[in-house]
């Protein structure tokens, strides 16, 4: 939850006047009523504080005892999260729909703004999709089909991603492909739904080398995206931040918890234990392999050879590039590219049972 997030949120003992004036300041006509490990008690807006006078309730009062308790909500742990505040939205007509955890803790705010009352969205940024790879990590399936094609559900991977964007209105793609290429241009030979363009890799290039190849195609800001990943956030305010802060490169990335299966022994110089740590877990921010970058850094990839992204966030660091990075919940984030994400990634989209194993 960002500092915009937090200067939202009030106390559920503060009295009705100040949460007006909460309201009044943060400028986006709502307080968030938290406790304190923010989890989420209620809302408070205008709509609230006319209903409070009309049954004369005085402003001293806390602000609990006037606030709407049960607001309607979406949680982070939802694959369709942002396309269902959308569809809440428009039903109801609201103007906000908090994000919580599964815990009901407040990480997000989905404002009106956010899908209907900016401007037009310019739909005129294109999606490179890299599509490449081989896939060895999902043997035996990709000995037959091409990772873009691994079936999620009743359709690819691939097509997954290219409905997210065309939900915000990206409707113009860019695929780099090598393996089995004759089979991804196959299965979208009577596409009407996109614009796809293909860029051929002759030799594998890398995760960033067919970038290259593309210096033609891509003359304004344009989002890069692995095949084999969902990331479920709001694209349009990814690309805002991207913008407002001039980032060169934004690097979408990802909570990951990764705990150490036994007990982890801290010793002294003298090798004598001090203590011991029983499965201790680790937060670490990870690269979830979706980007948005400015034509300005196909400059910095050779032609025609091996180069990888962290090859290209290494170069326009050293050249003083601004990269930045977006954020999202570890349960935004599929990883198709390994057996157990795959497997996660069928449950949510229901296509596996919970008790149904996948052989490889």
């Amino acid at each position: 939850m960002g500092p915009e997030i937090r200067r939202l949120c009030i106390s559920p003992d503060v009295s009705i006047e100040e949460a007006a004036r909460k309201v009044a300041e943060g400028g986006e006509k709502i307080a968030l009523v938290v406790d304190s490990d923010f989890r989420l008690l209620g809302v408070f807006v205008d709509g609230d504080l006319r209903r409070a006078l009309l049954k004369h309730i005085p402003i001293t009062r806390p602000v609990k005892e006037v606030m709407t308790r049960a607001p309607r909500v979406c949680y982070s742990y939802e694959l369709d999260a942002a396309l269902k505040a959308k569809e809440m939205m428009l039903e109801h007509r609201l103007e906000h729909i908090p994000v919580l955890d599964e815990e009901g803790r407040l990480v997000d705010l989905y404002l009106w703004r956010d899908f209907f009352a900016r401007p037009k969205l310019d739909t005129t940024h294109r999606v490179v999709i890299m599509a490449g790879g081989k896939g060895s990590r999902l043997d035996p399936f990709t000995k037959i089909l091409p990772k873009p094609l691994i079936p999620i559900g009743d359709k690819p991977i691939v097509e997954h991603i290219m409905e997210r964007f065309s939900s915000y209105g990206y409707r113009h793609f860019v695929l780099s492909v090598n393996y089995r290429a004759d089979m991804i241009k196959m299965y979208f030979m009577d596409n009407r739904s996109y614009v796809i363009d293909y860029v051929q890799e002759d030799n594998p290039l890398g995760t960033a080398g067919s970038l290259s190849l593309m210096k033609d195609m891509l003359d304004r800001t344009f989002f890069i995206t692995n095949c084999d990943i969902i990331v479920d956030d709001s694209y349009e305010r990814m690309l805002r931040l991207h913008q407002e802060n001039q980032h060169s490169l934004t690097v979408v990335v990802s909570q990951k918890q990764l705990v150490v299966p036994y007990g982890v022994m801290q010793v002294s110089n003298d090798g004598l234990l001090e203590e011991i740590v029983e499965k201790p877990a680790y937060n670490f921010l990870v690269n979830t392999g979706f980007y948005i970058a400015e034509p300005s850094v196909l400059d910095y990839i050779p032609e025609d050879c091996e180069y990888s992204m962290v090859d290209l966030i290494k170069a326009l660091m050293k050249d003083g590039k601004r990269v930045g990075v977006f954020p999202i919940e570890e349960r935004n984030w599929f990883d198709v590219g390994q057996w157990n994400e795959y497997k996660r990634t069928l449950r949510h989209f229901g296509a596996l049972l919970d008790n149904e194993p996948i052989t490889t």
